[in-house]
């Protein structure tokens, strides 16, 4: 079983500020959805939630998303805030988790 260290600079998310979500989004006139992070993630942090958000985008019927330093912008019309918050939350931990190396100090898949 391979073991992971933690990474001092992997962003965990500290919370989100949650506008009131409308049902047809307009990401220049409404507010986001803003996951908030504990330190300015990484280029390939960034590069790997992006790729990962994008298969998302469908499902959680997501206009937009912004990363900018600690804050991540998501600008949807889901009538399901908990849901995208939980959904959010689960990708942060998942990219967050794929980057770290195993104790053995190998680099990740």
């Amino acid at each position: 079983m391979s073991h992971r260290k933690p990474i001092e600079a992997a962003p965990r998310l500290i919370g989100f500020d949650v506008p009131r979500l409308e049902t047809l989004v307009d990401h220049l006139r409404d507010e986001a959805m803003v996951a908030k992070l504990d330190t300015v993630p990484t280029e390939a942090w960034v590069a790997l939630f992006c790729d990962k958000v994008g298969h998302l985008k469908g499902e959680l019927d997501l206009a937009e998303v912004k990363i900018d330093g600690n804050e991540i912008s998501f600008f949807g019309s889901i009538a399901d805030g908990r849901r995208l918050a939980d959904k959010v939350a689960a990708l942060i931990h998942e990219v967050t988790i794929e980057l770290m190396p195993d104790v053995e100090g190998h680099s990740p898949e």
